[in-house]
């Protein structure tokens, strides 16, 4: 029950690469500009085995391409986080990818690797993940054990603002650490 997964160089340049013959699912790598640099794996309509293992190629050879000598920055955004670094891995890819993603939050930012992780279930995220996260932007959590796992896990938010979060409108937002002087309740751009 293994699958190949090439280098992820070798999606470069493509629009989509099928997995293998088992229709496990397409990845799309979408470039934005050729001078930006920006490019997206797209795992839409993917299993979580299929994403699993992309992610951790990707991520994988970011790893192994990491310099300390003038290290290019490279910001890597991770959506359902709690999918690809969960607070306990259903079995080995999990945990490998799992892993990684936690070295990086630990050491990547001396090599110019820095993570957005977002997730709707903090308390699913592996916790030293969630100990190394240095900004957050907070918006709206309506469930009591999330909350309370919040109240406890950062500190550069205090109680009283971790219990703002049920009440929190959707063009809210509670942020905080380095990023700003203080933890403060901010008015996001209105969504279209």
């Amino acid at each position: 029950d293994t699958i190949s997964v090439p280098s992820v160089r070798d999606f470069v340049g493509t629009t989509e690469f099928k997995l293998d013959e088992s229709k496990i699912g397409y990845v799309r790598l979408r470039q934005f500009g050729e001078k930006t640099g920006v490019q997206v794996l797209d795992f839409e309509g993917m299993t979580r085995k299929a994403m699993g293992l992309v992610a951790l190629t990707a991520l994988e050879d970011l790893w192994s391409k990491r310099s300390s000598v003038d290290p290019a920055p490279t910001l890597i955004v991770v959506d359902e986080a709690h999918y690809l670094a969960g607070a306990e891995p259903e079995g080995e890819l999990q945990r490998m990818t799992s892993e990684i993603i936690c070295t990086i939050a630990t050491q990547g930012r001396k090599y110019g690797l820095f993570l957005v992780l977002s997730t709707q279930r903090p308390t699913q995220l592996h916790p030293d993940v969630l100990s190394q996260v240095q900004n957050l932007v907070l918006k709206r959590i309506t469930s009591k054990h999330d909350i309370d796992y919040l109240e406890g896990a950062l500190t550069s938010v205090t109680p009283g603002l971790v219990h703002l979060l049920p009440s929190l409108g959707r063009d809210r937002a509670i942020v905080a650490g380095p990023m700003v002087r203080m933890p403060a309740l901010v008015q996001t751009p209105e969504e279209k």
